[in-house]
């Protein structure tokens, strides 16, 4: 490779990086925080989340928290009982199936020998 083919390859190269990293392909900053248009960075500015003290904080969750409509105990049961069929179901499936793969296995490895 003579001088000026390296040179011209050093100066494509130089090029493709600074393009996929206008693209943020290979920026590391890029890489730690979610893309935002620039309008969603000057609505943030614009925008000042309001400090407030831990107790009224508290008093903000727990307002927020009896608005929740909370499942009655027989809900809560009949979910549960329901979970738990589901996953024995599943888990009969999943044996049956892993029963059946290993039943082939083993009988192709049978035609081996």
């Amino acid at each position: 490779m003579t001088a000026r083919e390296f040179a011209s390859h050093a100066l494509a190269q130089a090029v493709r990086e600074r393009y996929l990293a206008s693209l943020a392909c290979i920026d590391d900053r890029a890489a730690d925080r979610p893309f935002r248009s620039r309008a969603a960075v000057r609505n943030m500015k614009d925008e000042q989340v309001a400090k407030v003290s831990p107790g009224e904080f508290a008093r903000q969750v727990r307002a927020e928290t009896a608005k929740v409509v909370w499942p009655t105990r027989k809900e809560t049961v009949t979910t549960a009982i329901m979970v738990a069929i589901m996953t024995a179901v599943l888990a009969l499936f999943f044996f049956g199936v892993d029963s059946a793969f290993s039943a082939l296995v083993q009988a192709l490895l049978g035609l081996l020998n």
